[in-house]
């Protein structure tokens, strides 16, 4: 039967319109009625042809011929309609795979062949949209990072405008920055002030013990030596990612850091190198945006602005506390300090010294020298401070030719023994002066809480007066109250 109509679909309705297959489906109806109407009513004319019952056999097989035909027909025109309906319902639910398969030269044919244009058309659009989507989610994500970013950098601001304290703002800019960028370790390295060296001054890491055991936070790093030390010296941002090119400076790096993809960004300002900020992660195939890279030098921006605000600060409590011609502390760091330390004294039940010190025959010293002379004295005096000194004393200019030690954790006879000692090489530090003038010597007090006094305005004023009693004495020694 399929086989029947496909060739009856080849041979008679192939290049036929759908209007001209209706009619055909008429005629034949109207044929087969016209040949019951002449059995029917035999004075029709040729009635006389179907009167004879020998063609009856004939006239059955031409009706049966005509029915078939007919019937072919009007499923050709039919089940076309049923099938582009079932196609349609389907596409219509959201199947747009879906394709109309009417090999059709008819309006039916038109009719499969627009849908399937249309329905192409709507598939591509939608595929279109989707791509939108997938692009505006990708937009979204990182606009949220920037978002978050920013507001963690408002932070870091913040707590610089704030005066945080310089770890509690590389805390901020390392836990909370560089896991947003998909960072999951962080590291800031610093230069010691006092020592020129580059240290790990901050480190978060899911492996963080390990790496603490590998020595890391001791790491020493050399200008222009290691990718670390080139970073430093070229003051450049470096990114190790799978577009990286590996060198044995990079595998070095990436096996003592444990990552396999990094941003190292130096942390600078004005010229001055202060130290690198590294961000990374051990992802395998991974590749860092420039978005990363931008933000990561955004960070290390505010951080070396933390930086040099803590040093500065640092300079200026320095200045605050501290004579600008000795290097000494000041009068009212001494006092300040001597106050704290007799507090602790008492808290912790141990002792606390004091030792005022001042310069024999001074003013006559700068009458005949002048005051340059008498700077150079001053200096060459806290020279000695400085070198002979325990690490806890802490020594000040306590007025113009004054010199005041604070003595914690020492009783009285260690502190006149450390006095005594003092007070010897301060004389021989002169003695060699040729001119008998210039051979200066100095007078020392030691007073000892609660001995003395219990307050540290009375141990400066007690020791004054013990002083004053030692100078008129003849000076050039200690002096003490038993």
């Amino acid at each position: 039967m399929a086989i029947l109509k496909a060739g009856f679909t080849r041979s008679v309705l192939s290049n036929k319109y759908l209007r001209q297959e209706i009619l055909i489906a008429f005629c034949l109806i109207l044929l087969t009625l016209l040949v019951f109407l002449g059995y029917l009513f035999p004075g029709v004319p040729a009635s006389s042809w179907f009167s004879n019952r020998a063609t009856l056999p004939l006239v059955i097989a031409i009706l049966v011929v005509i029915l078939v035909t007919g019937f072919l027909i009007i499923w050709q025109i039919v089940d076309p309609v049923i099938r582009l309906s079932r196609d349609a319902k389907m596409i219509a639910a959201g199947d747009l795979s879906r394709e109309i398969r009417l090999v059709r030269e008819d309006e039916l044919g038109e009719l499969g062949s627009s849908v399937n244009a249309l329905t192409r058309r709507i598939r591509e659009n939608v595929e279109e949209l989707n791509n939108l989507n997938k692009k505006t989610e990708v937009l979204n994500d990182e606009i949220n990072n920037r978002i978050v970013m920013l507001s963690n950098l408002m932070e870091i601001s913040n707590g610089i405008a704030q005066k945080a304290a310089l770890h509690d703002i590389l805390r901020i800019a390392v836990n909370k920055c560089f896991p947003e960028q998909e960072m999951s370790f962080g590291c800031v390295i610093l230069k010691d002030v006092v020592t020129n060296e580059y240290k790990v001054q901050y480190l978060h890491s899911p492996h963080e013990e390990q790496l603490k055991q590998r020595g890391l936070p001791s790491l020493k790093i050399s200008l222009g030596i290691g990718v670390l030390g080139k970073a430093i010296l070229k003051q450049e941002a470096i990114i190790i990612d799978r577009s990286a090119k590996m060198t044995q400076e990079i595998e070095d790096f990436k096996r003592m850091f444990m990552l396999n993809n990094a941003i190292i960004a130096p942390i600078s300002s004005t010229g001055n190198a202060y130290g690198l900020i590294v961000a990374g992660n051990d992802r395998p195939n991974y590749f860092c945006t420039d978005t990363q890279k931008d933000l990561l030098q955004l960070v290390s921006k505010h951080i070396a602005i933390a930086v040099l605000n803590e040093r500065l600060s640092q300079e200026i409590e320095k200045f605050e506390v501290t004579d600008p011609l000795t290097g000494l502390y000041n009068n009212a760091y001494a006092r300040s300090r001597l106050g704290f330390e007799v507090k602790q004294a008492v808290n912790t039940q141990k002792t606390c010294s004091f030792v005022l010190i001042k310069i024999d025959h001074f003013t006559n010293y700068l009458e005949a020298f002048g005051h340059i002379g008498g700077e150079d004295v001053l200096l060459k005096i806290a020279a000695v401070f400085k070198e002979h000194l325990p690490i806890e004393a802490k020594a000040s200019r306590f007025a113009e030719h004054e010199f005041a030690l604070v003595l914690p954790s020492i009783n009285k006879r260690d502190a006149i023994t450390l006095s005594e000692s003092i007070v010897a090489k301060i004389a021989a530090k002169f003695a060699t002066e040729e001119n008998k003038s210039r051979r200066l010597t100095v007078t020392a007090a030691v007073v000892e809480n609660p001995l003395d006094g219990r307050t540290a305005d009375e141990l400066i004023l007690k020791s004054g007066i013990i002083l004053a009693d030692t100078i008129e004495q003849g000076g050039n020694r200690v002096g003490f109250h038993k």
